[in-house]
């Protein structure tokens, strides 16, 4: 048997006891099948990124389950052609992940004021220098002392597309 998790959305207007009898019966037809429910999570009800069939909100529940491989296109039609169903993702759960992503939290990332400070583009990281900081006149900011050699040999984008000069 092989570990998948599966995600699906209950419209946002159904009632609490619906939705958990529809939980039920997807538990019961993985158990029918052979198969074995690890663990259930009720997000709860949360608004959607975007309007789906006039739906705004929609009941969130994050299933992991152990089963055959011809399994899932069964619970695949299943989610299809019920009508409860708003959307669905059965995918195959990863290994040494976490028991439930709700439980992750994001690591906490340490950010400076906005408008104050150097913003890397594109993901480049800032050139790091090991000149001694001056004050610059009149600015209040610490820059990098002059040095007679240069820091870094950055080239701009728009020469790195063109031909080197000989």
């Amino acid at each position: 048997m092989i570990h998948y998790e599966t995600v699906f959305l209950l419209p946002g207007d159904a009632q609490p006891q619906k939705v958990d009898d529809f939980v039920e019966k997807v538990k019961s037809l993985i158990v029918q099948k052979g198969g074995e429910v690890t663990l259930t999570e009720k997000w709860g009800r949360r608004r959607l990124a975007y309007p789906i069939g006039r739906q705004r909100e929609g009941y969130y529940t994050f299933m992991q389950f152990k089963s055959a491989p011809s399994f899932v296109a069964e619970l695949n039609q299943f989610f299809r052609v019920s009508e409860e169903v708003i959307r669905q993702l059965i995918c195959l759960a990863l290994k040494g992940k976490p028991a439930s992503p709700m439980m992750v939290l994001p690591p906490a990332v340490p950010h400076e004021s906005h408008g104050h400070g150097h913003r890397p583009t594109h993901g480049s990281p800032a050139p790091v220098s090991s000149a001694p900081l001056v004050s610059a006149p009149g600015a209040g900011v610490a820059v990098p002392a002059p040095t007679s050699t240069p820091l870094t040999s950055e080239v701009s984008h728009a020469d790195s597309h063109s031909s080197p000069s000989a």
